[in-house]
């Protein structure tokens, strides 16, 4: 029987043995489609036992998943046949041939001669001795240079061109990937070395897919030619995991990587998550982390970002993550929740108390409420061009906002607030 059977009994079961086989059937059958009846889908985020029962939908059955992996459930990796100890250490380039993917040679020998077989080996071990260096057990980049890919292709063409040895169009396929190349190229082990080195480069963050600025999708053709290399990566290796076969030695490495820096499975708990982002917190005098980094209007490149705003984005981002495959009800995940969205409502930590102490002064020096939208000659102003009192009052318009549609509406201050605002609005 195949993983996509085995899945699919799997999920069955689940949910017929709590809802009843009519019902259950019309279940599974939705959150089936929407994971593609894949087992590969679910690969790594946690064990399926009767927790499963009576979850509405995907979505669902994935937050359970992924909150076990999150509290310390380890990685499923017996689906995929390799023990942590064979994937879930870092390796250059040769050190992965040899271990990960050991019959290498034995593959390339029906479509590669044994000069054209040396010169691979060649331009894998230059690349490596040009990107990474050793420190103690592990490895660290030489130069901050970090697309393997990229390197290893352009040390394999210099050595074609010194020895003449040429390779074919096919060849290269199986070399370097491309539309056509065979699934069991050496373009796969490849993209993983370069995730390799993306994670080093990047401490330990996984590439994105899609960028966002102003709660809108920035275009690929806006991108720097940093950020188009990473969106590439990432939605590289995203196919990789869906489509590859996790009995694979490389799939399942490139599938816990991502677990362990895109979902944080076992790197740090949500308690953990929350004691950093607390101690953040009260060392910047009450500041939230930020997702994304700003200069003048523009989202700044990784490599223009000094290493406390590494580890802020990090922090955010971690946050987000925790709380987006966590249960709502977890006290934990609750206070992280509310500290998100405190600070996404203003960068200073203040009482609701507070808030309808500024807001009173406000509207008695303006005799009307605060804005969250600014307009110069008819076009409206970005938050770049905010002036120091602009963005203070529309941090006082997020804040009153807040307190209205999600405070606590017995509350005096959110009384109070209410108050004021429905003043105004009916002084119009």
């Amino acid at each position: 029987m195949n993983k996509i059977k085995i899945s699919t009994t799997l999920l069955t079961i689940c949910f017929c043995l709590s809802t009843g086989w009519g019902q259950a059937s019309k279940k599974f059958f939705s959150i089936a489609k929407k994971m593609g009846n894949s087992s590969k889908t679910i690969l790594g985020t946690g064990l399926i036992d009767d927790s499963c029962r009576s979850l509405p939908s995907a979505i669902a059955l994935n937050r359970v998943l992924q909150q076990k992996a999150l509290a310390g459930v380890p990685l499923n990796l017996e689906m995929a046949a390799h023990p942590v100890e064979l994937i879930g250490v870092n390796r250059t380039g040769v050190e992965t041939l040899q271990t990960l993917l050991p019959s290498w040679k034995t593959q390339m020998r029906p479509l590669f001669s044994e000069e054209q077989i040396q010169l691979v080996q060649d331009a894998f071990t230059v690349t490596d001795k040009n990107l990474f260096k050793e420190k103690g057990p592990s490895i660290e980049l030489v130069n901050q240079e970090w697309n393997y890919a990229q390197h290893f292709a352009e040390e394999l063409k210099l050595f074609s061109e010194s020895t003449g040895i040429e390779f074919t169009e096919k060849q290269y396929k199986y070399l370097l990937g491309g539309k056509g190349a065979p699934s069991e190229g050496l373009w796969v082990p490849l993209r993983l070395m370069s995730l390799e080195g993306w994670l080093l480069y990047s401490g330990q963050q996984f590439p994105k897919a899609t960028y966002w600025q102003n709660g809108k999708q920035v275009s690929a053709a806006t991108l720097s030619e940093e950020e188009l290399a990473q969106r590439h990566l990432a939605k590289g290796v995203d196919f990789l995991i869906r489509t590859g076969n996790p009995k694979n030695a490389i799939i399942a490495r490139l599938i816990y990587l991502r677990e362990m820096t895109r979902v944080n499975a076992l790197s740090r708990t949500p308690q953990e998550w929350l004691q950093t982002l607390e101690s953040w917190i009260e060392a910047n005098e009450g500041r939230y982390p930020r997702a994304n980094i700003l200069h003048n209007g523009k989202l700044l490149s990784h490599d223009k970002l000094t290493p406390a705003e590494k580890e802020e984005i990090l922090l955010a981002s971690g946050v987000d993550r925790t709380i987006a495959a966590g249960d709502p009800a977890d006290p934990v995940i609750a206070r992280l929740i509310s500290h998100r969205d405190a600070g996404r409502v203003y960068s200073k930590r203040r009482t609701a108390e507070e808030w309808v102490t500024i807001l009173e002064n406000f509207v008695e020096e303006n005799d009307r409420l605060p804005r969250g939208a600014f307009y110069k000659d008819g076009k409206l102003l970005k938050a770049a061009e905010f002036s120091a009192e602009q963005v203070d009052e529309r941090k006082l318009s997020s804040a009153l906002t807040h307190y209205i549609s999600k405070g606590n509406k017995q509350d005096p201050s959110v009384k109070r607030m209410i108050e004021i605002r429905n003043q105004y609005l009916k002084s119009k």
